[in-house]
């Protein structure tokens, strides 16, 4: 008996059932299915990480503090010096309160304001300070000004179409730069260009069709470069001037460096010497605010105009780094205003090497990469001729003829490699073209692939010299304290300092002052850019395989070599002929390993059949055992070009043996993998029985080249206290998909309840089917536009067909699925006959009752189990049933006249692929991720239409089916599904993936999926119906009963169907149901069937993190392991020390639950702490310590706490004790139903103006913001602008009170005081009873906050109400020892109050129609006869359903009321009084596995 789990595992689901299996019979045992969320945040179709938006308002709210702190830091130094009317501890009083009380002394208010009748302004200050001397707090002012503004100082690019000509320039001018012809210039520019995936030599322009706005502008630039070299072709430095001049037009600087040059054109034009003076002589005339300016270029400027003026010295002129311009007064001052934290670094994010696990991923831009990247792509490269018909890898000799080609700035194509390797004027192609015959030489790559050069060592090499890589630099310099000490560097420190220096000022003066460049040199050098990517292994895992690969060893082979000097046993190791032994062996284990596994796997294929047949080895068959070998062994023989006749039998002989054996055993034999074997060899298993490595532990550090990460099992303990082995974490730094790593988090769930159950174990066979969404999101969005595409083409489909067939055959039709495939096939063959002689086909042949055209398979069903589409054309019934039957096109005598009728899917699939190429080109030089993104998603939009033709066509011309071919429309190869296999394979012993397409195929002849009877009385199914969870189940089911036997029967029954037997075919299938009641049993099963749904709490859950410093963890030390670290892994989560003598700083602990804490220093904060009291300085001797991270708590809940939008309150004019609220909104933004609601009536008739005249055009698309054809004044002769409306928000009647305005601006009326905001979501609703009377609390994410601050829990214990004048506190309702709370995604249990009392879960027998989920929480207000009611509104979703909203709501059914049994509602809402069920975590917890479990 073999026992199978099926598993379908969705983006949001995972659909289970255990199926016992008994030779042809089957028996079901478990099932269910779990529900959860996605992995990613949809709206409108537009995918979004969960995080995105939390970490987008995080960062908003990070920019803010570091603007006060700014201020702070300024003020500071103005207070210090004079310049304020604050005291320092004024200052520093402010910052202390976090900000929040701004400092109210009357004076520095003063000092604030402005005053346009008196003339006082910053501007104004700013203007006279830069023109003569100044008061210190008029100067104080206008520096306090340049604070508060300062410009832009990032260098990050326009993220629209315009800003990609900023990104490309720059790059074009420093290729041109060191160029000294035409031809050069035009080589490397089409070079460049054609990477950028604009030039298409197939196109009759050049340029590649359906540009975007971006790539239109960089066809443009290349075009008008061109055009400057031909006006100037007989004038080079002419020409390169202009072409220099082009690329630093204004029209490439991008939106924001562009406005800055206006400015400054501006202030040019004016004479203005600042930009102070400039927006002083603006100032009440136009628009200041919101304008781009520089940081260094005017800010930085009128800084120093004004410290010159104002005689602040200690400014360096010749200085051009700004941070060493500046001393004294005039550096603090600098300092406060100017500085800009660097980017924090990220060195701790990066990911650690798959070989040395403690060591980071190199950097992409090194050196000593590029050239291990190079060598690993020389090894892989073959050249054959067209007369050889094969392919070999390159000599050493042709390898290091290539290795110049590789330093160039940009990368580059194949071509130009294949060049170097052929003769002048030989042609050459890929050696899998459809046009390879046309070539004389054939490579294993395209010519248009593309080949990363060496861009950084290029770079290097143009400066140094060609001696970079070993010259070393000597130069003086001062340490860290001010000493003269001597340093050398070589190439890769300069890489070091160009990987971390943020300015090319400094690179450009280290490159002349300490380097000894000259400026053409060193201005070189500070222009080199590094891309900012990882390599998945370390520099020192680099360093160790780099030698191996230059030796031509593969990449595979390299690795294993790599680390073997640190295994093996170092007196061994350094006798070099034994070195060279141990280099040869493991070099012949590797080399044949594959060669010696797949003749193994060929035995184990036999020893399956026998088994599968229940055939147990005789000695009377070996003769035939012996020709089964045999003829397995024949593919292998082609597979390896054994041809041999010696050879194959030597094979055979040695084979055979083993297979009679292995029969005999009735075992498989096992496979090692080849690390097992290289490490065997090593530790003496071996044919001299040597030693090599002595030491067992030395074997762990051996590299294995595979890329799939090891899953450990975990130990954990059932209810009974005993020890079982389960799953593991599926975490792994390979997956950053979101949505998979969710759905494989809850698998782990679901697998590991059933092992502690006792329900399955790692014998049990996996079959598992795997959603394609669950690829990468622009892989889905890829998939999406495929699958609309074709959507789109049989909606289009069924009104051709009824308008043709009614033209051609003069009758009306109701096309059904099969007539909207027959149509997509005779469109896809142009209409015209295929296997014939290709004539025309009628519609009428085609549709209707017996079409006189048959829907064959090109490789027939019965070989290739594959029904999908692409196996799929249309064939006259004469030529399928009498001449094709059960043949592959290559078997007909008519085959090379067949080729040219469907030569059109090759040519179209060959246009597909060039036009991925070129995208794959355009990818790396988009600008925006957007863009991007954009170009990715059409790729696998491209790709999928490619491989369906390509498909199509290759079934023609395959020789022989291909071995396990199992197509199902889009096969799925992604890497989700090896990752998958991989972590299901750490725990069981046999994985199997089953596709979609064949599990909708058993559905169908199982008799799973309904049908009907069309009106040409032929056989239709009806869509999956998915309205309900249970679905997944169902599948599951099948999946589980999918078995190979299962596969052999459809097989046998598709041949019935295509000799059309369709009584055999139909009676196969029926004998082959998994049992004979399969179908009435899934009938009933449907209704058993129990949903688990998974919503997890987060709301409350406060966020924790590591706290790091410049990108490195900070760590503590521990003299004991924390309880939270004992399941942690040692060496990684944390480490363990032994100080023999060492001096340590203890803080004693704090709470019960932690324990004494130790520094090696004494960390800041107790600096000025007491000893002996908040610390004490300790000895210790010998003893353990463990360093931990340090993890930083977070003090309010996840989500939410209210919606964007922020209110104001005024008093209605029309009644004062009302009280209205209101919202503030710029025109660009208003909507048509806002004009109305506009509070200024005055304002109301200048808006409702402004449209009429078509000066503000209202947008009709709610995305889009309004357009602006002049300016809305309210006053036009006095320059009165209408920017900002205020407008009643009639929805809000009952808003949350934010904060308080701060005393800066709060008004002196009590309902202004206050910033209000709406409700975003509810967190939870507490039931309170007393008496018998239920009383509500709704709890939301901004009062949960609230409560959690004051330590008050996540919700009120009692509710204070009155009653009969008295107040009363009315208790939280108690049920099973536990608060009665409600939240959204509980599951509840429903009970009929006036027919049933039960006392727990366990006295309900029928949970049929009672099981819903808990979809929203909210209030409803009522006034009864004067009196304010409230209720608490709980909305509710049946447990299976699973359509949305809008469909459930053509249901006509009404979900308020108290619950009755009998009643069945997808939905349900009910006020807190009607509530009577019981909750789960109170009364009951669901398993993954959906049972119900009382607590």
């Amino acid at each position: 008996m073999a026992k199978i789990l099926g598993l379908d595992l969705g983006t949001n689901s995972i659909g289970w059932a255990i199926v016992d299996k008994e030779g042809n019979n089957s028996t079901l045992v478990d099932k269910g299915v779990r529900i959860f969320s996605e992995g990613v945040k949809s709206e409108k179709g537009i995918e979004s990480s969960r995080a995105s938006e939390r970490t987008g308002y995080r960062s908003a709210r990070k920019i803010k503090y570091r603007r006060k702190l700014r201020k702070y830091e300024t003020l500071k130094v103005l207070s210090e010096n004079g310049m304020c009317p604050l005291s320092i501890q004024e200052v520093e009083d402010w910052k202390k309160s976090g900000f929040k009380n701004y400092p109210m002394n009357p004076e520095f208010l003063k000092w604030l304001r402005t005053s346009e009748d008196e003339n006082v302004n910053p501007y104004f200050f700013r203007d006279k300070a830069s023109r003569q001397k100044v008061s210190l707090y008029e100067l104080g002012r206008a520096l306090y000004h340049i604070a508060q503004r300062r410009g832009f100082l990032s260098n990050r690019l326009d993220q629209t179409a315009e800003g990609i000509l900023e990104e490309h320039c720059p790059k074009i001018e420093a290729i041109v730069e060191d160029l000294n012809s035409y031809n050069e210039i035009l080589e490397n520019l089409r070079e460049y260009f054609f990477e950028t995936g604009i030039l298409d030599d197939n196109e009759k322009s050049g340029y590649v069709k359906d540009l975007d706005e971006g790539d239109k502008k960089l066809v443009s630039l290349y075009k008008s470069i061109q055009a400057i070299i031909k006006k100037n072709d007989t004038d080079f430095e002419k020409g390169k001037a202009e072409i220099t001049e082009r690329l630093n037009k204004k029209d490439v600087l991008g939106k924001v460096k562009g406005k800055i040059k206006d400015i400054s054109q501006a202030m040019t034009d004016g004479g203005f010497k600042t930009l102070g003076q400039y927006f002083f002589s603006l100032y009440n005339k136009e628009k200041i605010r919101n304008q781009y300016t520089s940081r260094e270029e005017h800010y930085l400027e009128e800084f120093i105009i004004i410290c010159k003026v104002q005689g602040i010295d200690s400014i360096n002129e010749n200085e051009k780094l700004s941070e060493k311009k500046f001393d004294g007064l005039a550096k603090d001052l600098y300092k406060a205003i100017f500085f800009q934290r660097p980017l924090r670094s990220q060195k701790g994010l990066i990911g650690k090497c798959s070989f040395e696990t403690s060591k980071s991923r190199c950097a992409i831009s090194h050196p000593d990469f590029e050239e291990y990247r190079m060598w690993n792509y020389l090894n892989t490269i073959k050249i054959g001729t067209q007369s050889e018909k094969s392919l070999r890898f390159l000599t050493q000799e042709e390898k290091l003829k290539l290795v110049p080609k590789f330093y160039r700035k940009n990368d580059f194509n194949f071509e130009v490699l294949a060049k170097e390797l052929v003769e002048k004027g030989a042609s050459f192609g890929f050696y899998k073209s459809s046009k390879k015959n046309d070539y004389f030489y054939w490579f294993n790559y395209k010519p248009t692939d593309s080949v990363s050069a060496c861009q950084v060592s290029a770079s290097l090499k143009n400066v140094i010299g060609e001696d970079w890589k070993t010259k070393t630099f000597n130069y003086k310099t001062l340490n860290a304290k001010k000493e003269a000490v001597s340093k050398s560097v070589d190439y890769k420190d300069l890489w070091h300092l160009l990987s971390v220096a943020t300015s090319d000022v400094y690179l450009y003066e280290y490159a002349k002052e300490k380097l000894g460049f000259d400026d053409k040199s060193a201005k070189t050098f500070s222009k080199i850019k590094l891309k900012k990517d990882f390599a998945s292994l370390s520099l020192a895992a680099i360093s160790k395989i780099l030698p191996y690969i230059k030796e031509g060893l593969l990449y595979s082979h390299a690795v294993f070599m790599a680390n073997i000097e640190n295994i093996v046993d170092e007196s061994i190791w350094n006798d070099i002929e034994q070195r060279k032994y141990i280099q040869t062996k493991i070099a012949e284990i590797v080399e044949y390993y594959t060669f010696e596994k797949n003749q193994l796997e060929i035995i184990n294929g036999l020893i399956k059949e026998s088994k599968l047949k229940a055939e147990y080895y005789s000695k009377e068959a070996e003769n035939l055992y012996k020709k089964d070998l045999a003829s397995k062994l024949v593919s292998f023989y082609k597979s390896y070009s054994i041809e041999n006749e010696a050879d194959q039998k030597n094979i055979l002989d040695n084979l055979f043996p083993i297979f009679i054996e292995q029969l005999k055993k009735y075992e498989f034999i096992k496979v090692k993998r080849l690390d097992e074997k290289v490490l065997e060899f090593l530790s003496g298993q071996n044919e001299d029985g040597e030693v090599y490595c002595s030491n067992p532990k030395q074997l762990k550090k051996l590299y294995h080249p595979s890329d799939i990460d090891v899953f450990k099992k975990k130990i954990i303990k059932d209810e009974f206290g005993n020890e079982k082995v389960v799953l593991g974490s599926p975490l792994t730094p390979s997956i950053k998909n979101p949505m998979a790593m969710r759905a494989l988090h809850q698998l782990r769930k679901v697998l590991n309840t059933l092992i502690l159950e006792g329900q399955i174990d790692e014998n049990t066979r996996i079959h598992i089917e795997m959603a394609r969404e669950l690829n990468d999101a622009n892989k889905r969005k890829g998939i999406q536009d495929y699958q609309n595409e074709n959507k789109k083409f049989r909606e289009e489909a069924v009104k051709e067909i009824k308008k043709l067939y009614f033209e051609e055959c003069k009758k009306d039709v109701e096309p059904t699925e099969d007539d909207v495939l027959r149509y997509q096939l005779w469109i896809e063959q142009g209409k015209c006959e295929i296997y014939e002689q290709g004539k025309n086909i009628s519609i009428c042949d085609i549709i209707g009752n017996n079409p006189a055209y048959d829907i064959e398979h090109t490789i027939p069903r019965s070989i290739s189990q594959d029904n999908s589409q692409m196996n799929k054309t249309l064939c006259s019934q004469r030529f399928n049933r009498e001449v094709k039957r059960n043949k592959m096109p290559f078997e007909l005598s008519n085959h090379l006249e067949i080729l040219p009728r469907i030569a059109h899917w090759k040519e179209e699939a060959d246009n597909l692929s060039r036009e991925i190429e070129i995208i794959n080109r355009s990818i790396k030089a988009a600008t925006t991720k957007e863009v991007k993104d954009k170009k990715i998603r059409r790729r696998h939009y491209l790709t999928l239409k490619r491989d369906y033709l390509q498909g199509k066509y290759d079934r023609f011309t395959w020789k022989e089916p291909k071995v396990g071919f199992k197509n199902s429309q889009i096969p799925d190869t992604g890497i989700i599904t090896k990752y998958s296999q991989a972590y299901l394979k750490s725990y069981f012993k046999r994985v199997e993936s089953v596709k979609g397409g064949m599990v909708a195929e058993f559905r169908k002849q199982w008799g799973i999926q309904e049908s009907f009877i069309d009106e040409n009385g032929l056989k239709q199914y009806k869509e999956k119906d998915r309205s309900k969870h249970t679905h997944h189940t169902i599948d599951a089911i099948t999946i589980a009963c999918m078995t190979k036997d299962k596969y052999d029967i459809l097989a046998k029954a598709w041949t019935s169907e295509d000799e059309q037997d369709k009584q055999k075919a139909k009676t196969l299938m029926s004998d082959a149901k998994p049992w004979k009641t399969f179908k009435e049993d899934l009938e009933k099963i449907e209704k058993e069937i129990l949903v688990s749904h998974f919503t997890p709490d987060n709301v409350k859950k406060q966020s924790k993190k590591i706290v790091r410093k410049r990108g490195s963890k900070v760590f503590v030390l521990k003299n004991e392991l924390p309880e939270s670290f004992k399941n942690k892994k040692e060496g990684k989560d944390y480490f363990t020390i032994n100080f023999i003598d060492k001096t340590l700083y203890k803080v004693p602990k704090y709470k019960n639950n932690l324990t004494d804490t130790y520094y090696e220093e004494l960390p800041r904060n107790l600096l000025n702490k007491r000893e002996g009291v908040d610390f004490f300085v300790i000895k210790v001797k010998n003893e353990i310590f463990y360093k931990i991270p340090i993890f930083k708590q977070g003090d309010t809940v996840r989500g939410s706490l209210h919606q964007d939008s922020i209110y104001g309150a005024i008093k209605n004019p029309l009644n004062t004790d009302e009280i209205r609220y209101v919202i503030r909104k710029d025109l660009e933004s208003l909507k048509a139903n806002d004009i109305e609601n506009i509070v200024d009536e005055m304002v109301k008739e200048k808006v409702k103006e402004a449209v009429l005249n078509k000066v503000l055009l209202l947008s009709s698309n709610a995305q889009q913001k309004n357009k602006m054809n002049g300016i809305v004044w309210m006053n036009e002769e006095k320059q009165v602008p209408i920017n900002k409306v205020r407008i009643y928000a009639n929805s809000v009647k009952n808003p949350l009170e934010i904060k308080e305005h701060s005393l800066l601006s709060k008004s002196k009326h009590e309902h202004k005081q206050k910033v209000y905001g709406q409700n975003d979501e509810n967190y939870a609703m507490a039931i309170y009873e007393l008496d018998g009377k239920r009383e509500f609390e709704l709890i939301n994410n901004f009062n949960l906050a609230k409560l959690i601050k004051q330590g008050q829990g996540f919700y009120p214990l009692h509710k204070e109400k009155e009653i009969k004048g008295k107040k009363v506190l009315v208790p939280i309702e108690k049920r099973n020892n536990r608060d009665v709370v409600l939240k959204r995604g509980q599951q509840v249990v429903f009970y009929d109050k006036d027919v049933e009392k039960p006392k727990d879960i366990t006295e309900i027998i029928d949970f049929k129609g009672r099981i819903y989920i808990i979809e929203g929480l909210s209030i409803q207000r009522q006034v009864v006869s004067g009196k304010l009611y409230e209720f608490g509104i709980i909305m509710l979703r049946y447990f299976k359903e699973a359509r949305k909203a809008d469909d459930i709501k053509k249901d006509n059914f009404k979900p308020d009321g108290v619950f009755k049994l009998g009643e069945s509602k997808p939905t349900r809402k009910m006020n807190h009084n009607q509530f009577n069920a019981f909750i789960e975590g109170i009364d009951f917890k669901v398993l993954p596995t959906g049972k119900f479990e009382k607590i």
